[in-house]
This record gives structure tokens, sequence and C-alpha cells, in this order.
């Protein structure tokens, strides 16, 4: 698929038009195979900020109950956004919420065919909505929660953070060191973590987020600050009424309203990551074709017109 035609994908149609502080659907038939539906949010501009300047990116992993987004809708991070104006107005960050339970054929949770289209997503952001690749952020819940964990590990230089809430993912030694590049937290691609958990969650033990932390924290040379963890006593249910007896699940209604999570996020940044693969080659793509450009260039010059163009002041050549 062409990039134009991916743009096109990501809200760029004249029949839906990206709507600046709304939360919208895109491609809930499935119009594009190579990504998944997804739903979309662009802050508002103010007037103060130039309108093009780089912006973060979060991505949102939905638990294993969420898809549609009917019920995506319902609680945590979209509700939010959904029905909160005040904190829609005042979210900073693109985000996009991928649905890998919503009937695309091949795909159903978070697995390696649900990560390629979601790379596709994160790429197309990164040119239709002046995406920084420094600041791609990632998040989810549980089932998205283990999602997560696996998407940093096949993806060691896409993400500068990683905030995993209830995370369904039995911790082992491996996976903790697998969202780390192989050269090691040293190398700048070492995500900073804060996870959430309610002690009292009996659908996923909190005793899962306690061992990943704990092997994080083991993690040399890993600073202490890059991990933090918010263990609640005592979480809710999710909001819906059918979900009622999951007591102390719905510990992303909670994380997902302090703000302090946010302004953390906002300070991370990752000097080591350039964006999905896709991305990267895209970017080393159009590098060489500059390079040749550059050389064809240079090669038609004569030496004698860059003799009489240095003599003259009119040749400028940049180290």
């Amino acid at each position: 698929m062409s990039l134009l035609v991916g743009l096109v994908a990501l809200g760029r149609t004249r029949s839906q038009r990206v709507l600046p502080g709304v939360l919208q659907a895109f491609n809930e038939h499935g119009e594009d195979p190579q990504t998944l539906p997804y739903q979309l949010f662009v802050p508002a501009t103010r007037q103060t900020e130039p309108a093009m300047r780089p912006r973060p990116l979060l991505v949102f992993l939905h638990g294993a109950g969420d898809g549609p987004f009917e019920v995506m809708n319902a609680q945590s991070l979209p509700g939010l956004l959904l029905r909160n104006a005040s904190f829609a107005a005042d979210f900073p960050f693109v985000a996009l919420f991928p649905c890998s339970t919503c009937g695309t054929p091949g795909v159903r949770g978070w697995s390696e065919a649900s990560f390629r289209r979601v790379d596709r997503l994160i790429s197309l952001a990164m040119h239709a909505h002046s995406v920084d690749p420094a600041r791609v952020l990632l998040t989810g819940q549980s089932m998205g929660g283990g999602g997560l964990w696996r998407y940093a590990a096949a993806r060691p230089r896409l993400f500068a953070a990683l905030v995993p809430v209830c995370a369904a993912l039995r911790p082992t030694a491996d996976a903790a060191a697998a969202v780390c590049c192989a050269e090691g937290p040293s190398a700048g691609c070492c995500p900073p973590v804060w996870a959430f958990h309610g002690a009292n969650d009996g659908s996923v033990p909190v005793e899962l987020t306690d061992r990943m932390v704990a092997l994080l924290d083991a993690q040399p040379p890993r600073a202490a600050e890059q991990v933090r963890y918010t263990r609640y006593e005592w979480a809710p249910p999710p909001p819906m009424p059918e979900y009622a007896d999951m007591a102390g699940h719905g510990s992303y209604e909670l994380a997902y309203r302090d703000g302090a999570l946010y302004a953390w996020l906002l300070e991370q940044r990752c000097a080591a990551c350039r964006g999905p693969p896709e991305h990267v080659r895209w970017l080393e793509q159009r590098s060489a074709r500059r390079l040749a450009d550059g050389r064809a260039s240079a090669a038609r010059v004569s030496p004698s017109r860059w003799a009489d163009g240095a003599r003259h002041g009119r040749v400028s050549v940049r180290g």
C-alpha cells in the first residue's frame, strides 16, 4: 500500500476528516487490511503553539473483552476522551487505539500479526500528524498489558516509555530483559516503565506485576527512577454492569485519571528510537536517494566551475 493510500486510511478522506480534540473511529470495516480498525485522537492546537511541532504519540492496547469500540469506549482512557470534555481539551498526545478483536482476518489478540499492523498505523501517524519518533509511548491494560510486554520486546528501539496496567503476562527474567535492545540499558533503548495494578484484582493477580517489577529493578544498570510502580490497595471493577463481579480489575479507571502519569510521559525521550521498522526503512531509502542525488549533482559540476565559484563566493560547501 502506498503512503498516499495509507494517509487516506488514517482519516484524510473527504467523507471523514480528522477533527482535532475528538476521538474518532476509522477503518471500522477493514477497508485497509494492512492495518487494524482503530480510533484516533489528535489534540487541538492551541493558538500559542506552532501547528506542526513534533508531538508525542500514545499507543493504547485494549483488553480481551474491550473490542469492538462500543465496549472499549465505555471505560478507561477512551471513555475519558469521549465523555470528559476538560480532560480531552487538555490531553496533549496524538493517541492511537487499534482494535485486535474487531474481525480483521488472521488477527485475534495481540500477536505479531497485530503488531505489524500497529507498526503501520504508527508510521502513518508520523507522516500525517507530525509525531516525534523519539516520543512514541505504549500503554495497555489487562490482555493489552501482556501485549505491551510482547510488542516492546519485539520492537526494542520503538518506545520511549511503557505503561502496563493490570498486565496479563506471566513474568520471566527473559521477558523483563527483552524490552531492552541487545546492547542493554546503557545504549539508551531500555524504556522506562510505570506499572499499575490493584492488590484486590481477582481476574489478573497482582503478583504478576509484583514479580515483573522486581525483575526490572534487578536489571543492571537501570536507574531506580526508570521503574515506577503504583500498587493500589483497592481498585474498582470495570464500570460496565456486566463486569461488576470482576472486583479490583478496573485499576485502569484510576491509572488513566492520574495527572502525574501524563506529566511523566511528556518527559520521556528515546534518543535511540527512530520509529517502527517500516518508517526506519523509509528514512533510510530517503537518505540513500538524497545521497545519490547529491553525488549526481556534484558530478555534474566541473572542477573548473567549483574553482571559479569558490573564488567568487558562489559555491557553498557544507560539512
